[in-house]
């Protein structure tokens, strides 16, 4: 009896091994159609760059294309440089505020979309009532300029102002 059984367990190790024999065979069999198929969609992706790289160089030859390109490099400095280079356009503007709100402006520096500039507001005499008279025109021009639909610039915080006959106060615009 006890050899009988030695024979059966000895017939069941075999099992084990060829089943798991047949399948390390089976799963290679499958791995290799795969890599195939594979290396097969490689080659056809391989052959569709090729091709479109082609096409991309065949259109950089053309001189429209290569000036479209750089634009679309370069857009976001040529905005900063289009922007910046409306000098005109802003000494127009301050020419609108002086006669708009009758101020003269003295000095002018543009730097980083920041324009610095004096102001001074006159009077003809010395006395109170003339200085009520600059004082109010300097407050209507910074409350009224604020709410100006024609206004390019955003007027920044005054933070000081000096002057009896003749009231003097430095100024920052902050181009739009």
């Amino acid at each position: 009896m006890e050899k009988t059984q030695l024979i059966k367990t000895y017939k069941n190790s075999y099992f084990g091994s060829i089943s798991f024999f047949v399948f390390v065979i089976l799963l290679s069999i499958w791995l290799f159609f795969y890599n195939n198929e594979l290396e097969k969609n490689s080659k056809m992706l391989q052959t569709s760059i090729t091709k479109y790289t082609k096409s991309i160089d065949s259109y950089e030859l053309n001189k429209e294309f290569k000036v479209y390109s750089l634009i679309q490099v370069n857009k976001k400095n040529l905005n900063v440089l289009n922007k910046n280079s409306q000098i005109n356009k802003f000494l127009d503007h301050m020419d609108y505020i002086e006669n708009t709100y009758n101020l003269e402006f003295r000095g002018f520096n543009l730097n980083n979309w920041l324009i610095w500039t004096s102001i001074i507001i006159n009077t003809d005499d010395y006395n109170q009532i003339d200085y009520k008279l600059a004082y109010q025109k300097l407050v209507n021009f910074i409350w009224e300029y604020r709410k100006d639909p024609k206004a390019i610039f955003d007027l920044d915080f005054v933070n000081k102002i000096s002057g009896h006959d003749q009231m003097k106060f430095d100024i920052n615009f902050i181009i739009k």
